[in-house]
């Protein structure tokens, strides 16, 4: 959001014709223009980290539950199990899961966030720029919706 933001604004600043007369820049206008610009991109910035924090924190959390809810399940298995499951598997499937969640999964989580708000960001752009598009998205959202759960329903056949 502020990444459109900063980019309405720069269109803005550029399109001033008040902030040069005859050439001469006009200090006043350049260095409001250019802070308010600065404190965008120090919001993205900010906001960049604090997710980027919040979804380590998030999967170290995850990890530690996901490995104490299998360890604590493990060791209530019967000795038969242990038995007739290599230890090898057992560790094997500990490290996998723990893997998946330590560095599968956030990627996958940021790349969803990330592709959800490019998309919601370019949508609230355009129906900005020309409203009459609403008419549009809502009958292509409704058809791409439904040929979606036909494609995830047929890809899981095969």
């Amino acid at each position: 959001a502020l990444s459109i933001l900063a980019n309405i604004w720069l269109s803005g600043w550029t399109s001033d014709s008040t902030a040069a007369v005859d050439g001469v820049q006009d200090l006043k206008k350049r260095n409001f223009y250019l802070e308010i610009y600065t404190m965008l991109g120090f919001g993205q910035l900010v906001f960049a980290v604090a997710s980027a924090v919040a979804l380590a924190f998030g999967t170290i959390l995850a990890s530690k539950y996901l490995h104490a809810s299998m360890l604590s399940n493990i060791l209530r298995c019967p000795m038969s199990f242990f038995d007739t499951t290599p230890t090898g598997r057992i560790i094997n499937r500990f490290g996998k899961d723990v893997d998946v969640l330590d560095n599968t999964l956030p990627f996958s989580i940021n790349n969803t966030i990330s592709m959800t708000s490019i998309v919601l960001g370019a949508l609230v752009v355009i129906t900005w720029s020309t409203p009459i598009i609403v008419v549009v998205i809502f009958p292509v959202g409704l058809i791409y919706y439904f040929v979606q759960k036909v494609y995830v329903a047929t890809s899981r056949q095969l």
